[in-house]
């Protein structure tokens, strides 16, 4: 348990470690492209920023079904 408290403190980090490597700009509402295409999940994801857009996209759309 100590572990996963200790890895969990981690995530801000390596967060920012992701977002000051990319380029969000393709990733962001107002650049429709990228954008759309991960949260319709019709483009695969292809670095962690992609991947989490396209994991927003999916929890997004799963709670529109409700």
């Amino acid at each position: 348990m100590r572990d996963l408290a200790i890895d969990m403190q981690r995530i801000p980090e390596l967060t920012l470690m992701i977002t000051e490597r990319a380029d969000s700009k393709g990733l962001q509402d107002s650049n429709a492209g990228i954008a759309r295409k991960l949260d319709a999940n019709k483009h695969r994801p292809e670095n962690a920023m992609e991947f989490y857009r396209f994991v927003h996209g999916y929890f997004r759309s799963r709670i529109k079904q409700k």
